[in-house]
């Protein structure tokens, strides 16, 4: 398994480092898939059509459970690309719906709107 970090050299002995002593279960766990690029995750397709994950796990459990990481972080990004549209759409629709209700408020609306919005303050104070 490849350790991609333009941070350190590309020996072994840098990249054990990174796993030893680089934080790297934290910088996973942090990772932030949304804002990857999509020829990052292009590059990464292409290695996970390769795994064999029996081959991996023979080799080494630690290494099974990267390569199923990787794999998930794949999937994530892929529905991700597929909802995000969709919620932005929902975002504009709950924004726009607001700003529609307001539009056709009624005195008697307005009113009781005011009248919340004022006692929800007093509480607050």
């Amino acid at each position: 398994m490849c350790i991609r970090d333009r941070s350190t050299q590309s020996t072994w002995e840098a990249k054990s480092e990174l796993i030893q002593g680089g934080n790297i279960l934290k910088r996973l766990h942090n990772l932030d898939y949304t804002k990857m690029s999509e020829s990052t995750m292009k590059h990464l397709r292409t290695i996970i059509i390769n795994f064999n994950f029996e081959e991996i796990r023979k080799a080494d459990t630690a290494c099974v459970s990267m390569a199923n990481w990787c794999k998930a972080m794949y999937e994530c990004f892929e529905a991700y690309k597929k909802v995000a549209p969709q919620q932005e759409k929902v975002d504009r629709i709950e924004a726009v719906s607001y700003t529609h209700l307001r539009a056709h408020e009624t005195r008697h609306d307005l009113v009781c709107r005011l009248l919340l919005e004022k006692k929800k303050k007093k509480k607050k104070t």
